[in-house]
């Protein structure tokens, strides 16, 4: 069980910090793999926060391969896992030259919109504040990896839309523009067929 105080201050989401905590606790082996993970409802009951909170803790730990979930059973710690260090948050086009490979992107969307609710929670800003929506297909040396969708609050850069060249790098120019740097990541991610 997480024994961490939550910092309800910290502008660090409060699911990310539960994360945080079951993951000290699986790497110092104190959860070893095929034990569960405390419940969503455990979770909110001894930490004091939302469902949606705690639920969104367990979900991001499962798409980080540390854990995954069973239906009508719960989370239990993964036997095997493939972790990227957090502590290093590269862009899409930093990591892939890193691995020798030659990044592209192709916009889909470039928006203004309102967040859903887990959005709304995790960038902490109610669901009447516009963000900027971006959708990109990113590419390693021409071939697709993935579909990235990004929110951006308005307030933050709110003229993102015709300073921000949709095949840069995000992150540099969010710092270089507006002195934004990102200090973590938990990307989600979610596989998916298409057939012809």
């Amino acid at each position: 069980m997480p024994t961490a105080t939550l910092d309800r201050q910290s502008v660090v989401p409060l699911y990310y910090q539960i994360q945080q905590s079951i993951l000290a606790q699986i790497r110092s082996g104190e959860l070893q793999a095929g034990q569960p993970v405390p419940s969503e409802q455990e979770l909110a009951r001894r930490m004091g926060v939302s469902g949606m909170t705690a639920r969104q803790a367990l979900k991001s730990l499962c798409s980080m391969g540390v854990a995954y979930s069973q239906r009508g059973k719960g989370t239990f710690v993964s036997s095997s896992k493939l972790e990227k260090d957090f502590r290093q948050v590269l862009s899409f086009g930093e990591e892939m030259s890193a691995r020798g490979s030659h990044p592209r992107s192709k916009m889909l969307a470039f928006r203004r919109d309102w967040p859903d609710s887990q959005v709304a929670e995790a960038l902490r800003i109610t669901e009447s504040e516009e963000v900027f929506v971006l959708r990109r297909v990113r590419l390693a040396d021409s071939v697709p990896l993935c579909v990235e969708c990004t929110h951006v609050p308005l307030r933050l850069c709110p003229d993102l839309a015709k300073v921000f060249e949709p095949g840069s790098s995000l992150y540099k120019t969010l710092q270089e523009r507006y002195g934004i740097e990102i200090e973590y990541a938990t990307p989600t991610m979610h596989a998916s067929c298409s057939w012809a």
